[in-house]
């Protein structure tokens, strides 16, 4: 294995190593060549962009596809020439408020990405300086660098695996104490069905006496003419009360059904089906 000279340095993007002084270009994209076509105007404002800056201290300013990045060990902000302006987006840690900021989008849960469009060089100033030197300053403040959005990654991690051992945990006891309630209940059912039988077996007159008492406690069956009523949910025999609420509703299949198996004692009128059977009239013979 070859060690690299000392007159040497690693590229940051094809990570090669090159001697001082020679030329190296990995990129096809370069920042004279995403400046060549812009106008004066914008010309201007993108050299008073970037001395502002580079006046923040240290940093790298490298083009890549269609944009200019600046950044630090991450990208603090980034230029995409345009035909009419230059399109500056900011990474902060909250979103701005200000006419000039056409959307905020939230690409991670530690940076805002606002975006800002330049189109004359006197727009290259306060509050917009401010919030570019906020945006070089955010990874000096703690808690928001690498190492820390990685340490945040990983305590997210290892509570999302311990919630969902609880929960399996929980599901499975649930589970447990459910079936064991359950079998309870089907031997104290079974239980209680003996016991039934035999108090059946034993007293058959009061068996009588409670059924006849639970009929009695149903109520009475109101004795009002029924109306025949139809919706798309089919037809219907309904009762109303006077204020001319629905108080009774029965199918009309159904209910024809069983009136045709069974003869009623009484004979009743039309509109009163549900108390007894109508009189058939026999038609005369010619």
């Amino acid at each position: 294995m070859t060690t690299p000279l000392t007159e040497s340095y690693e590229c940051y993007h094809c990570k090669q190593w090159i001697q001082k002084g020679d030329p190296h270009d990995c990129w096809t994209t370069t920042e004279t060549a995403l400046t060549a076509d812009l106008s004066e105007d914008l010309r201007e404002a993108w050299e008073r962009l970037r001395e502002t800056a580079v006046e923040f201290g240290e940093q790298r300013i490298y083009a890549s596809h269609h944009s200019i990045m600046f950044a630090r060990k991450t990208c603090y902000f980034f230029v995409r020439p345009k035909r009419k302006f230059l399109e500056v987006c900011i990474f902060l840690d909250r979103p701005i408020h200000d006419p000039r900021v056409r959307r905020s989008e939230r690409p991670s849960r530690t940076k805002v990405a606002n975006v800002i469009r330049i189109a004359h060089r006197d727009e290259v100033e306060a509050p917009f300086t401010d919030w570019l030197r906020d945006a070089y300053a955010l990874f000096d403040r703690p808690g928001l660098g690498l190492a820390s959005a990685a340490a945040a990654r990983r305590s997210n991690l290892a509570k999302k695996a311990t919630r969902a051992r609880k929960g399996g945990a929980r599901k499975s006891s649930t589970r447990k104490s459910s079936g064991r309630k359950t079998g309870g209940r089907k031997g104290a059912a079974r239980k209680t069905g003996s016991r039934k039988s035999g108090a059946r077996k034993t007293t058959g007159r009061k068996a009588t006496s409670r059924k006849g008492s639970s009929r009695k406690s149903t109520g009475r069956k109101s004795t009002a003419k029924r109306t025949a009523v139809s919706n798309r949910a089919g037809s219907f025999y309904a009762k109303r009360k006077r204020s001319g609420e629905f108080r009774e509703m029965d199918e009309k299949g159904r209910s024809l059904k069983t009136d045709r198996k069974r003869r009623a004692k009484k004979t009743t009128r039309s509109g009163y089906g549900d108390q007894g059977d109508r009189r058939r009239t026999s038609s005369k013979k010619r």
